[in-house]
């Protein structure tokens, strides 16, 4: 039926369009006419004009001297029979050249209510939500709930009235207030999120619906080990400053992000769905926001993207989002850390590697995130206070002598388990652990089946047979016995 509808729209707005262009041209020629006859009434001389008007009747002078001239030839009727005529054919307009318009056969078209690209975001469409969200100032690579919201229903109602394919068809089948639902699922002050990142907003609807889904741990794992290997083709000095090493298109294709499993998955797709084609979109959105303060818009989808650039960091801040804050913060310490070595340590030394205290607080708190998406961090010098070892004197001071300032806290063991279970970490995935988690307001909202389900449908509106015949799921929790029963239990054991 939408497709039927938008057909209509289309013929309708064709049909507009050639009435105006044959009133246009209809103006015209009748004032190419009318010039026409004015020159010809101007430039032709006729016999017998000063005796005789336009409309052929003769005038007083003439009605006067007929008495005296008995010549029938001088009465001048013939030639003013014929300006008059040739001045009415001057006036006649020249005809249109029309085409009538024929409609074409309105067929009703299959129903594809369970096409998977009809609950996905395209290239374009999320072209179209990226520009729109940088004209509303997220220019730093945030906007918030309000301007995010108003962005997403303006494109929702835009496709609702066949004016673009601005949204996918089975977000429009969804109400307005469920769409509210999900912009709000996207902040959570109270988990460190106050923010729309946008770069995560347009990579997570680009991953929904699709058979692509976000890579696995092992994947970026074995991600991380290609950047810093000989294949990876940069240098020796680039990779002594990772994460911070630029990673062009081409090598981001190139990256063990996905198995050949995943694009044989995908190789029956539209080539524009295809793995590659989908890795070039990705890296684009992600290098939207690579120079702060200066974004790049994202190009058509057949556009080349000249000179752009994600470093490591960034392509794993965001690739390593998983479902839990302590998931994420251990895909953080895994992929975001600079190479760690342990040095060859002295007698009595801890030869557990060492990670800087400033890496460790901008990890847990995601102080890389774009300006605005996070809460305000908590204190870099209260964090450290925390790692502090307590001062052990091996005697006492004199009386009025102060101890010595404690050693700033500048390194912290690497030790996984044990960073994971320190209070100063754990209180900060507490507040900030919505930062290291990746968003799932749009699957549960806009639920989608999975590839190779034989039943089930993209639709999400219900009718009222349906409706009537909804039946609650069955309690496992067995029913507690009836008190009298439980009565006459108790008193035969008494008994």
């Amino acid at each position: 039926m939408v497709a039927r509808v938008s057909r209509m729209r289309q013929e309708l707005d064709e049909a507009f369009k050639r009435m105006d262009d044959w009133v246009r041209e209809r103006v015209r020629l009748e004032n190419e006419a009318i010039k026409g006859s004015v020159a010809h009434i101007l430039t032709t001389e006729f016999a017998g004009e000063n005796d005789f008007n336009l409309s052929g009747q003769q005038s007083f002078h003439h009605s006067t001297s007929s008495c005296i001239s008995r010549n029938p030839k001088a009465t001048g009727t013939g030639f003013a029979r014929r300006k008059r005529r040739d001045t009415l054919k001057a006036l006649e307009p020249q005809a249109l050249a029309v085409e009538v318009f024929q409609p074409s056969d309105l067929v009703e078209p299959l129903d594809t209510s369970g096409d998977a690209t009809q609950a996905r975001w395209s290239a374009e469409m999320l072209r179209g939500l990226s520009t729109q969200l940088l004209e509303r100032g997220g220019s730093s690579g945030s906007v918030s709930v309000q301007v995010f919201q108003e962005v997403l229903l303006g494109r929702v109602r835009t496709a609702y009235s066949f004016q673009g394919e601005a949204a996918p068809r089975t977000w429009l089948q969804r109400s307005e207030g469920v769409l509210a639902t999900f912009c709000g699922a996207l902040v959570s002050p109270d988990w460190g999120a106050v923010g729309v990142d946008i770069t995560e907003m347009l990579l997570t609807l680009t991953f929904h619906s699709r058979a692509l889904r976000w890579p696995t741990g092992e994947a970026l794992i074995e991600t991380r080990k290609f950047l810093e290997s000989k294949a990876s083709g940069l240098y020796a000095k680039q990779l002594k400053e990772y994460p911070d090493i630029p990673i062009g298109e081409d090598l981001f294709v190139r990256l063990p992000l996905w198995d050949d499993a995943v694009r044989n998955g995908l190789a029956g797709e539209p080539k524009a769905e295809q793995l590659d084609a989908l890795k070039r979109c990705i890296f684009r959105i992600m290098s939207i926001f690579e120079v702060e303060g200066k974004p790049r818009p994202l190009p058509l989808p057949e556009a080349r993207s000249e000179g752009a650039t994600v470093t490591a960091r960034r392509l794993f801040m965001y690739m390593s989002l998983a479902a839990s804050p302590v998931d994420g913060l251990q895909r953080a310490l895994r992929l975001r850390t600079p190479p760690l070595k342990a040095a060859v340590p002295a007698e009595g030394e801890d030869p557990t590697p060492k990670l800087q205290t400033k890496d460790l607080w901008s990890l847990v708190y995601s102080t890389n995130r774009p300006k605005g998406v996070g809460a305000a961090p908590r204190k870099f010098d209260e964090f450290c206070e925390q790692f502090r070892l307590p001062v052990c004197l091996e005697e006492e001071l004199p009386e009025g002598q102060e101890p010595p300032a404690p050693a700033p806290v500048e390194t912290v063991a690497f030790n996984e388990a044990e960073l994971l279970r320190h209070p100063a970490i754990l209180q900060a995935l507490c507040s900030h652990g919505s930062l290291l988690c990746r968003k799932s307001a749009a699957t549960a909202l806009y639920p989608a089946k999975e590839r190779g389900e034989a039943s089930g449908s993209f639709s999400v509106l219900h009718s009222a047979a349906q409706v009537s015949e909804a039946r609650g799921l069955a309690s496992l929790i067995p029913k507690p016995p009836d008190p009298e029963e439980v009565d006459e239990e108790g008193q035969q054991e008494e008994s």
